[in-house]
C-alpha cells in the first residue's frame, strides 16, 4: 500500500493505491472495511500514476473518490481527477497543475469542492487552496511562507485541523572564523537563507539562496545583511 487509507462517509468500505514498478501500474484499490472483497477500480501508468504520498478523498454521497495524480512526462506537475466508485471511469476535476508536491486533500461536506494542501511550485511551501467541484474555481486559503502538513475537516462543521511547520533557517557570519563574535545578519521563520547554496563573492559580498518571496530566488547582500 503506497498512500494513506480513506474510508466512505458510512465507514463500510476502504480505498487505498498500490503502485507495481515491475508491470508499470498504479491501480486504485477498494475493499470492505474488514478487508475482503477486494476490487480493482482503475488503473493508470506508471508514468501518470496515483500519488505515493497521500491524497484520495471519498465524495459525501459516496460516488467519486477524488484522487491527487502525478504527471511524470513530458512536464512533472500533480493535478486532481475524480474515479467514480460505480464503474471506475475516471473523471475531470480540475485544470489546475501543481508544479510542487501535493499532500493531502479533503471533500468539503456539503459536496461544493475540496482543501488541497499543495506547493504552486517546487520549492515553495505547501499551502491551504479550496478548489471548488463542478466549476474549477480555484482559491488560495492561505498565502504565507509558513508550511501545512496536514489536513482534517470535520464532517459536521467548517472547522479545519492542520500542522503548521516554521522552521528557522538564517544567515550567520563569524569575522575571521572567530565564533565567539558569530553575529546574524538574517532573520525571518520559514525563509530557508542560505539552504541549498551561499557563496562570498570577490568583493565581500554574500549570495544566497532563499524563498524570502514565497519561492526559490537567489539573493545578494552586503556582509552586513544590508
Amino acid at each position: 500500500v503506497h498512500n494513506s487509507i480513506i474510508f466512505s462517509p458510512a465507514g463500510s468500505r476502504m480505498a487505498f493505491v498500490r503502485q507495481s514498478e515491475s508491470e508499470g501500474k498504479s491501480v486504485l484499490i477498494v475493499a470492505n472495511a474488514d478487508g475482503s472483497g477486494e476490487k480493482l477500480l482503475a488503473t493508470r501508468t506508471s508514468t501518470h500514476p496515483f500519488s505515493n504520498d497521500g491524497g484520495l478523498a471519498w465524495s459525501p454521497d459516496s460516488k467519486i473518490i477524488a484522487c491527487i495524480i502525478r504527471n511524470l512526462t513530458p512536464s512533472l506537475y500533480r493535478s486532481v481527477v475524480g474515479v467514480r466508485v460505480a464503474d471506475g471511469v475516471e473523471i475531470p476535476i480540475t485544470s489546475h497543475k501543481w508544479y510542487g508536491v501535493m499532500r493531502d486533500l479533503e471533500w468539503l461536506p456539503d459536496g461544493s469542492g475540496f482543501l488541497v494542501l499543495g506547493e504552486e511550485r517546487i520549492g515553495s511551501s505547501h499551502q491551504i487552496w479550496r478548489l471548488s467541484y463542478p466549476g474549477d474555481k480555484l482559491q488560495k486559503l492561505t498565502d504565507d511562507l509558513s508550511d501545512y502538513l496536514d489536513l482534517s475537516l470535520a464532517t459536521d462543521s467548517g472547522t479545519l485541523a492542520t500542522g503548521r511547520s516554521d522552521r528557522l533557517i538564517n544567515i550567520w557570519v563569524a569575522p575571521g572564523g572567530d565564533v565567539s563574535r558569530v553575529k546574524q545578519i538574517t532573520s525571518g521563520a520559514s525563509r530557508g537563507d542560505g539552504e541549498g547554496g551561499l557563496v562570498w563573492t570577490p568583493d565581500g559580498k554574500i549570495v544566497y539562496r532563499s524563498i524570502a518571496g514565497g519561492a526559490p530566488n537567489i539573493w545578494i547582500m552586503e556582509a552586513d545583511g544590508t
